[in-house]
């Protein structure tokens, strides 16, 4: 983040709306489009792939700057797609896959006073795993994408074990 000083502060209240706006515009960006499956070809998939490694390389810039407000914007939207009527799957694959974008960044560096057992977002995430409808494979492949990334991390919470006795595997 920018620091703790006052000034660092006063500039972070300033241009956070800027980043919220941005991570609005990014999270619509991030949705895969209707036809995706049916109609993309193999090109246009693979300039989407690099499309979305681009915005979440953006996003990894702007966590160093915005901080949890970043991880907040993510996981209150999430929390509030899956409990809406809609059920948008969309909406959730984006903003898991912004999440795990950024999960590598969260460390003891990112902030002294973070702790992946004690972090309320990422503990968040964790709990509304099994609350995510999985009957599409984009939505089932983001989310094991994000808690492999996330991994290293899951096995300091106690209840990580739990988690994984109601997720969804699929044997092939």
């Amino acid at each position: 983040m920018l620091g703790d000083d006052q000034k660092s502060m006063e500039l972070q209240n300033i241009f956070r709306p800027f980043f919220i706006n941005l991570l609005e515009i990014f999270m619509q960006k991030l949705k895969l489009p209707d036809n995706y499956d049916e109609a993309w070809s193999d090109d246009e998939k693979e300039r989407l792939r690099c499309y979305r490694i681009d915005i979440g390389d953006a996003m990894v810039y702007m966590i160093q700057i915005i901080g949890e407000c970043m991880l907040e914007f993510i996981i209150t939207r999430l929390i509030n797609s899956i409990e809406t009527a809609n059920n948008d799957w969309k909406t959730q694959e984006s903003l898991i896959y912004m999440l795990q974008s950024v999960v590598s960044e969260l460390n003891e560096s990112f902030s002294p006073e973070f702790s992946y057992a004690n972090d309320t977002y990422l503990t968040s995430f964790i709990n509304v795993l099994p609350r995510i409808n999985y009957s599409n494979k984009h939505i089932l492949s983001t989310t094991l994408l994000a808690v492999g990334k996330y991994a290293r991390y899951l096995i300091k919470i106690i209840y990580f074990t739990d988690l994984f006795l109601n997720f969804p595997f699929i044997l092939f």
